[in-house]
């Protein structure tokens, strides 16, 4: 593996939200890669592994070195990365055969009150009412 590989693998990842796992914030790893290095002095330290690999000075392009980057990134990902859950529907009732569930017509004209015939003759019944 190679420094491009870990450039590519890097610029693929760029905007993925992770969270940082010593202060728990969250971040994108662009953020993460540029400005929090928690305890790091050198350059010559792993960030993934927060210096838990170092190499010597100018010996950052070995392969080996390349290699542990490479790997060590994928795992702070695959660790760290902030999943999004989908939010939880609730499953509707299906509506079957039985009375309770289907809706029932209620006639509403006269909000429980009785007609009385002879006053709509008479003129006495409003409709204002219904």
């Amino acid at each position: 593996m190679s420094e491009r590989t870990f450039y590519r693998l890097l610029k693929k990842n760029l905007t993925v939200r992770i969270r940082c796992g010593d202060c728990t914030e969250a971040m994108t790893l662009d953020n993460f890669y540029k400005e929090n290095r928690h305890g790091l002095d050198k350059l010559s330290e792993c960030v993934f592994c927060f210096g838990g690999y170092d190499w010597k000075r100018g010996e950052k392009r070995r392969r080996s070195n390349w290699t542990h980057m490479i790997e060590c990134l994928k795992s702070f990902v695959k660790r760290n990365r902030i999943r999004e859950t989908p939010a939880e529907t609730p499953h509707e009732m299906p509506i079957c055969g039985n009375p309770c569930r289907k809706p029932r017509l209620r006639h509403r004209d006269m909000c429980g009150r009785v007609k009385d015939r002879a006053s709509e003759y008479m003129g006495f019944y409003e409709r204002v009412f219904e």
